[in-house]
């Protein structure tokens, strides 16, 4: 509305490509890194362990979906909610294993970059903190 009704088209269309694209990728994505967790945690290759995965999130997106369906606003402040809050702890796991015997020395970070990592930490802690308090 506040570029014009030109812009339209292309909003549209910007909307729809990202869309799909976010959709694409989480169908792909997620369920590798469930098989492969799945894998690592079990020590087993399951043949059918990606499919399993995948059949579980759409099973479990559409669920959500029908259950929130009268009520996406709902649904959209959960799911904001959520990111913000296991942003943090994403983010730990993420040093923690970076920093680890599983990655070779040659690519672990600094102490510089770990300092910053640990700044990057406090900053995500706080600002969920923050989120949660004006929620």
């Amino acid at each position: 509305k506040s570029l014009g009704d030109w812009a339209y088209v292309i909003v549209s269309i910007a909307a729809i490509t990202t869309m799909f694209s976010t959709t694409l990728t989480t169908l792909d994505a997620s369920p590798r890194a469930m098989a492969k967790t799945t894998e690592l945690l079990t020590k087993k290759s399951g043949k059918y362990s990606y499919h399993l995965w995948l059949l579980v999130l759409v099973l479990g997106t559409l669920t959500i979906l029908l259950f929130f369906q009268s009520e996406m606003g709902v649904l959209v402040k959960i799911a904001t909610v959520l990111s913000f809050l296991t942003a943090p702890f994403y983010a730990i796991l993420n040093l923690v294993l970076i920093k680890s015997k599983h990655t070779p020395k040659d690519f672990r970070p600094s102490i510089f970059m770990q300092l910053i990592s640990g700044l990057g930490i406090v900053f995500l802690i706080g600002f969920s903190l923050w989120f949660l308090f004006y929620l």
